[in-house]
């Protein structure tokens, strides 16, 4: 299989897999389309074999390099970061160094965005992890009252009463506090999926592919407020500029 043919199928299984917590939002942006912009649509649209399999987000996901080294590059916008997803395969006989200082994401205004380390960036989600207050009882009391008697012979009436208090765990607060339990528990493991995912996964300075391999890692930018769009991407090694766009402004 060619080198090309082998990154397009391993793009299309991740494309098509998806690991992304289900609870987390996740937002792929499109890039703007250019003279010097490839998307894996526009790739696979060539080939008649893999036409037929085009996945629904291959418009945006950005394919760079030659047969020797190709990359299929994903950006997404989260509510306080943005992720660049990298697959690159490397063809070639030495190891190829992908340092993440080679990417730079900027606004419209070309303001950049602090990058993020992996474990900066997995904190971001860590830190959100909440205790699980222990579980406080709640009770009911069942009052019962019993009265027995008699009328003598002259016509009094004599008699005592007896008063028995049960008391008893209030079943729907219990219940109440399961589900309560069982949220917080499920929404705490995906933060922390998401945590581990970043961390295992982030590029750091120095990272290489070795020879005839594909890799794979993913670079983080803190995200601000109102920034100006069309974000832009920048190989900073070869001055290649890439615009991406939220898909609302479409």
């Amino acid at each position: 299989m060619k080198p090309t043919s082998a990154i397009l199928l391993f793009a299309i299984a991740v494309s098509a897999g998806g690991c992304t917590p289900s609870a987390l939002e996740l937002i792929q942006l499109r890039p703007q389309k250019a003279d010097n912009v490839y998307t894996l649509q526009d790739l696979m649209s060539r080939d008649t074999n893999l036409a037929k399999n085009i996945p629904p987000n291959a418009d945006k996901i950005l394919m760079l390099g030659g047969d020797s080294v190709i990359a299929a590059l994903s950006l997404y916008e989260m509510e306080d970061l943005f992720w660049l997803d990298i697959y690159l395969y490397n063809g070639t006989a030495a190891p190829y160094y992908l340092d993440p200082e080679q990417f730079v994401l900027m606004d419209a205004s070309r303001m950049f965005f602090r990058r993020l380390e992996p474990h900066e960036a997995a904190n971001m989600f860590a830190s959100r992890v909440t205790n699980i207050p222990p579980y406080q009882p709640k009770y009911t009391y069942d009052v019962r009252t019993a009265t027995t008697g008699y009328i003598d012979s002259y016509g009094y009436y004599s008699g005592y009463s007896t008063t028995t208090v049960t008391k008893k765990e209030d079943p729907y607060n219990a219940l109440g506090y399961n589900i309560g339990a069982a949220i917080a528990a499920s929404r705490n493991k995906k933060y922390m999926n998401m945590a581990g995912t970043l961390y295992s996964t982030g590029l750091v300075a120095g990272a290489s592919i070795p020879s005839t391999t594909t890799g794979y890692g993913g670079i983080f930018w803190l995200k601000r407020l109102n920034f100006p769009q069309p974000l832009r991407l920048r190989l900073a090694n070869t001055g290649y500029e890439v615009e991406f766009r939220l898909p609302q402004q479409f």
